[in-house]
């Protein structure tokens, strides 16, 4: 159960829903508008429900409200097996794009909504991603109580290339070896008739991803590329840009967006099997890092991590994982059959359900908070 704490909380001046219809949570662009003034594309509705991969997960919202105003939302998501719930919920708060709310209300807000994704019949285990010493953590280590399992682990997924002021400096930062591979393959790339385009429109990019899925690019999936095309359509300054031969035929595309002072690089297909000797991945990047610098960008964020040359460069994301797995015999040995298995198993599918290997457990009940109430909206915008 949850702590009674909580309870009183979510009975007094606010109450949360879980909400998981598309339609409702597409309406919340609307119903809750000035929440999204000045926030990137990642925190609004449309960004999160294309970035689910609808056979796999199905969106788990919790909207916060007092009387009638929603004061904020959380995003979530739970897993699902070949269609069906599985009571594993996920949140994915790195780039502080899962809480929506006024800064004020953000610990309130995040609270509440776990607490009402915890009081969620058959709902066995939350997963989230977190920055180390943001409100999550303490959060949810306050929310734990005998009814429930927890630990954490240090966790790398994203990971960030710091941009210099200049493209000299930043091939000045890297090893002897990379920077001649930069030179060396784009002056190949150059010399062959490549050119780099800077902005690509979307039902380009979308067309020359299909023909490069043709071709058998490592990775790609028709999946992955209907994700990653409704995501770019939802942001408000894609970055779609590319490699191609003089006539017309696309090498290399890479797609993303800008937030702020940052880009995120998300996709990247590259013809290789006919091109392999062009080293198409680096010319690329190269090319998209020397024009980001010039546009005055100073990081660069890769989804889901980088491989390559560039893994030397880059900085992990900090981030924690928290796995926290309620106490019921059935799912408590369940795990434990996955952790005695953990060699045989998919690295994914054995941290989703058993945990880290190396996690520390957090067993032990922290001194609860003080009982918080949001202020009355009156109040606060006065």
């Amino acid at each position: 159960m949850v702590p009674e704490t909580i309870e009183e909380i979510s009975a007094g001046s606010i109450d949360a829903t879980v909400v998981s219809s598309v339609e409702d949570i597409s309406c919340l662009n609307n119903s809750a508008a000035k929440l999204f003034a000045g926030l990137s594309s990642s925190s609004h509705p449309a960004f999160f429900l294309a970035s689910l991969c609808q056979k796999a997960w199905a969106p788990r919202v919790v909207v916060v409200r007092q009387a009638e105003t929603i004061v904020g939302i959380v995003y979530a998501k739970e897993r699902r097996i070949i269609g069906l719930p599985t009571g594993m919920i996920f949140g994915d708060s790195t780039f502080h794009s899962m809480i929506v709310a006024d800064p004020k209300y953000r610990q309130i807000v995040f609270r509440v909504a776990i607490a009402a994704i915890l009081r969620q019949p058959r709902v066995r285990s939350l997963r989230l991603l977190v920055p180390p010493h943001g409100i999550e953590v303490d959060t949810v280590l306050q929310l734990a109580s005998s009814s429930f399992d927890l630990c954490h682990a240090p966790a790398n997924h994203h990971s960030v290339l710091q941009l210099p002021s200049s493209y000299r400096n930043f091939l000045n930062t890297v090893g002897s070896r990379t920077r001649r591979n930069f030179r060396y393959y784009r002056e190949h790339s150059e010399a062959a008739g490549h050119v780099y385009v800077e902005e690509i429109a979307l039902a380009e990019f979308r067309k020359a991803a299909y023909s490069l899925l043709k071709e058998g690019v490592v990775g790609a999936n028709v999946t992955g590329i209907d994700r990653a095309i409704n995501i770019f359509a939802t942001v408000n300054r894609p970055l779609l840009v590319g490699l191609r031969r003089e006539n017309g035929e696309w090498l290399s595309l890479i797609g993303g967006w800008y937030e702020s002072n940052r880009a995120v690089m998300f996709l990247q297909m590259n013809s290789d099997k006919r091109y392999a000797r062009f080293s198409l991945s680096l010319v690329a990047r190269a090319h998209l890092i020397e024009s980001l610098i010039g546009k005055g960008v100073r990081s660069l964020v890769f989804w889901a991590g980088v491989g390559g040359p560039l893994s030397r460069y880059v900085e992990p994301v900090p981030a924690t994982a928290i796995y926290v797995d309620a106490q019921h015999f059935a799912w408590r040995t369940f795990r434990r059959i996955v952790n005695s298995r953990r060699n045989w198993l998919p690295v994914a599918l054995r941290e989703w359900i058993g945990g880290p290997a190396n996690g520390s457990s957090i067993n032990a009940k922290p001194p609860a908070p003080p009982v918080q109430v949001l202020p009355r909206l009156e109040e606060s915008n006065q």
